[in-house]
């Protein structure tokens, strides 16, 4: 479900918000060129997925001299995306990174995870791997000139989508 609310957003609307980033309900929010995308947390079986990737890639991502980290804010202030992990070659201390080596989406029934890669090609973003539970499958895309393409393999990884997707145990 799409909700639009157009400005000035009502005081209720502002306060959820604030109400969020209080709780820290706001992990997964988003600033889209300054719309709010509010992000429920994962579902179990999502976050499963999550994990296992996370821990499956970081050998290889060690390996190559990178680091593996969970979801975080990629972008600046205003305009923001939330992977669900990222794999970079520099150590990333600061509230929103600029860009990533790979970023890692899991696809969630009506995530908008397909419609942020515009954004991640803008931010230079080499690679992305999608996970999707409902097909138990893994692609990878590697950034080109005019987008990002499909691919098999990462190699700088040394690692397949196909490989990836058998070592899943898939919820």
């Amino acid at each position: 479900m799409r909700t639009v609310v157009l400005d000035p957003p009502p005081p209720e609307l502002a306060a959820l918000i604030e109400r969020r980033h209080a709780t820290g309900a706001d992990l997964y929010d988003e600033i889209w060129d300054g719309d709010y995308h509010m992000v429920p947390g994962p579902h179990t079986r999502h976050a499963n997925v999550q994990g296992q990737l996370l821990a499956l890639l970081h050998e290889p991502a060690t390996q190559a001299g990178l680091g593996v980290f969970g979801p975080f804010n990629l972008g600046e202030p205003g305009n923001f995306r939330v992977p669900d992990g990222g794999i970079c070659r520099t150590a990333v201390d600061k509230v929103y990174a600029a860009t990533a080596d790979l970023v890692l989406e899991v696809l969630s029934p009506g995530d908008e995870t397909y419609d942020k890669f515009g954004f991640y090609h803008a931010h230079h973003v080499a690679w992305i791997l999608v996970a999707e539970p409902d097909s138990h499958r893994v692609r990878l895309f590697r950034r080109d000139d005019q987008g990002f393409e499909e691919v098999r393999d990462c190699p700088p990884l040394g690692i397949a989508a196909s490989q990836l997707a058998e070592m899943i145990r898939w919820p």
